[in-house]
């Protein structure tokens, strides 16, 4: 058929049974199509794909008479290549959309096509391998997020703690929580909560909530929130090794006795984060699909059992609520849900694209997602790799490979969700902490790498308008560093980055337009976590480092190599951000805490104006064969010095514990010990924990 030939069309229609609306006539078609202006329901040119000049007179009848028949409709049900004017726009969110799932599915294929071509990463669904049953609470309750929380956040109450947050009323799941009068703590198999009592010395189990999968799945709890009288799991459910959904369990606990599951929901992949605002959840996933067939669905109310993989309910997420972004980088879906968890409302949208990271406050959820260099693919590939391009400091194998952008989605939660604009910035987001919304713009720290390695480094801060449009940066600062911790407080940004020592930066932001570096200061070791104890005095946690020549003596090969060796406390004086200072340090040689890459794990109790850190102690190396006791420190900031009150070692627990505080008491809650070198086996067939009360000094 050629262009402009209205006969043809005509035909088209004719055979289609869809009558033409009267409007549409040939001379109106060909104004359309000549006139020097884009179709109104084309957005501005945003690649070379937007070339309305090229369209043809089919394709401008399916575009004008979108609601009477479908471009599928007119030239058959297979589906067709994807085109900017075949696509429409969430024009204010920059954002793909989809006219029908044939669309869609063409879309995936696409996807699915050039990532074959390019031979990325099949493994990147590492994720979603199947769990160990004994995986590390801290990070299975943790995504990526090295760093400390925000200036108001930190114990809601004096009476007990809460989840140290980013965000002071926007809640974090946790496999640890206590409400005041009860501890919730997920069992070492990942199969229950157990709920013990806080009553001092007479601490015990009172109760438990137990998940368990049909034959044909597994499914694992990752952390929960306690709101009220609810207790909300989050889970995965897992076949064939590969994860099916995540669910959210909404739990009447306020009988112990008679605990029961008052609602639920799922959707398609594996969890990534969430959140909880008031009685409101929002959870991220990622799906991989495998092919176009595989779109995301999700799943109403069903009970806690049922199995996943053939659960008759499932519902596939509406066209109108599914996106891409301009130039999806994997085969997956990055799905957000909003739950009411008291009126049961729920809401579920999509986007082509992936999560890595999420970071939110009471407005607005961001999620980050790495993004890979061509280079990288050429790695992977094999074809025209320029080995000259690369540094020789690691081995390029196809499991190594290095950020190059990272895309950010940007969701409203004004009313319910909605996603209002997405971007980009370059190089790697490391955590959740590297982010922070202030007046509306997006303040952002990346770590860049050159030329595939770790040694050609960068590090930069970068500010986004509300629109997420660059407006400020800051760049290349601590060549050859990456960032280990960042924290914003108001106008001020402090960053820690490392390679053999510990600076820390302090940048101004009065002026998004034109951040400036006004100070820095280095020690040993590094921080990961940066926590605000006055306006000008700042907490470091993180690692004490020691060269490798103290254990292998002068040795040219390893003279400049550094490990990691304890558990480090600094204090900083940022009174004079021109000039920062150390005030003080504590170093613990042999102790390992969450706290070192799970702000969350982190103890504050307001009232008393002090700090409580869980640790294991380590011996002969940390083997099983040997006896690893927990503990816990407690301590405070006095006149510039770090005031350690308490290091206490219990003869029960081994391993890593995890702590809360409940009145004048603070509890550890952990493994038995155990000095067997099957010790991970006994415990991932029982999994229990128990509890030690250690009364405040």
């Amino acid at each position: 058929m050629k262009d402009n030939n209205f006969d043809s069309i005509k035909e088209k229609f004719d055979n289609s049974g869809v009558n033409a609306p009267e409007a549409i006539n040939e001379e109106l078609l060909l104004e359309k199509l000549n006139h020097s202006a884009p179709l109104e329901m084309l957005p501005p040119k945003k690649s070379k794909k937007h070339v309305v000049a090229g369209i043809s007179t089919a394709a401008a009848v399916a575009l004008v008479t979108a609601g009477a028949f479908t471009f599928a409709n007119v030239f058959g049900n297979q589906p067709q290549p994807l085109s900017g004017e075949m696509t429409l726009y969430h024009e204010a969110a920059g954002l793909r959309g989809f006219k029908n799932v044939g669309e869609l599915k063409a879309m995936m294929h696409d996807v699915l096509t050039a990532k074959n071509n390019n031979n990325s990463l099949d493994n990147s669904y590492l994720y979603e391998a199947l769990p160990s049953p004994l995986i590390n609470d801290s990070m299975a309750g943790y995504n990526n997020s090295e760093t400390g929380g925000s200036m108001t956040a930190g114990a809601a109450s004096s009476a007990h703690n809460s989840t140290y947050v980013q965000h002071t009323g926007v809640d974090e799941a946790d496999v640890i929580k206590t409400d005041g009068t009860f501890i919730y703590t997920i069992s070492g198999y990942r199969d229950r909560v157990i709920i013990f009592s806080a009553d001092g010395e007479n601490a015990k189990q009172v109760g438990s909530v137990s998940l368990n999968g049909g034959d044909s799945d597994i499914t694992s709890i990752h952390d929960f929130y306690i709101y009220g009288d609810k207790l909300i799991l989050l889970a995965n459910s897992f076949e064939n090794d590969k994860a099916l959904s995540t669910a959210s369990y909404v739990y009447d606990v306020s009988d112990k006795s008679n605990i029961s599951l008052i609602d639920s929901f799922s959707q398609s992949g594996f969890y990534v984060d969430s959140r909880m605002i008031d009685d409101t959840l929002y959870v991220v996933t990622n799906h991989h699909f495998y092919d176009e067939d595989d779109v995301p669905v999700t799943y109403g109310n069903r009970a806690a059992t049922a199995d996943s993989a053939d659960s008759a309910d499932a519902q596939q997420v509406p066209i109108d609520c599914v996106y891409s972004v301009e130039c999806p980088a994997d085969s997956s879906f990055l799905l957000v849900s909003r739950f009411n968890t008291n009126k049961g409302d729920k809401t579920t949208k999509a986007i082509l694209g992936s999560a890595d990271t999420i970071y939110c406050n009471r407005d607005n959820l961001y999620i980050t997602a790495l993004e890979y260099s061509r280079a990288t693919y050429d790695v992977l590939k094999g074809d025209d790799f320029d080995a000259s391009k690369f540094s020789n400091d690691y081995t390029l194998s196809p499991f190594y490979y290095l950020p190059d952008e990272t895309q950010i989605v940007k969701l409203s939660l004004e009313n319910d969700i909605d996603f209002v604009a997405s971007g980009r910035v370059k190089g790697e987001v490391s955590n959740q902490y590297a982010l922070d919304e202030y007046n509306g713009n997006l303040r952002v720290a990346t770590t860049t790498y050159e030329n595939g390695s770790t040694s050609n480094s960068a590090n930069h801060l970068v500010v986004l308008d509300k629109d997420l449009k660059q407006i400020g940066e800051v760049s290349g600062f601590a060549a050859g560093e990456h960032i280990e911790a960042v924290r914003y407080i108001n106008e001020t940004a402090y960053v820690i980055t490392y390679e053999q020592t510990d600076p820390l930066f302090v940048i101004d932001l009065k002026n998004p337009a034109r951040p400036t570096i006004l100070g820095e200061v280095k020690i040993d070791g590094f921080s990961t976590m940066l926590v605000p104890v006055d306006d000008n005095t700042l907490l470091g946690i993180g690692y004490n480092t020691s060269s490798l020549s103290e254990l292998y003596g002068e040795d040219e090969t390893v003279s400049d190599m550094q490990y990691t060796n304890g558990l480090k406390l600094v204090l900083f004086d940022v009174t004079d951000k021109a000039n920062p200072k150390v005030l003080d340090e504590k170093i613990f040689k042999d102790y390992d805490s969450e706290v070192q890459y799970n702000p969350r794990a982190l103890v504050v109790n307001n009232e008393r104006g002090d700090y409580t850190i869980p640790y294991t102690k380590y011996t002969d190396g940390g083997s099983y064969e040997s006896v690893n006791p927990a503990g816990l420190l407690n301590f405070r900031v006095d006149n510039g010095k770090i005031v350690i009150t308490d290091d206490y070692t219990s003869s029960k627990l081994s391993w890593e514990a995890r702590c809360v505080y409940v009145g004048e008491n603070q509890y550890l809650i952990g493994y038995a010990e155990n000095t067997s070198p099957d010790f991970e086996y006994e415990l991932s067939e029982n999994g229990s924990k128990i509890i030690e009360c250690v009364p405040y000094k």
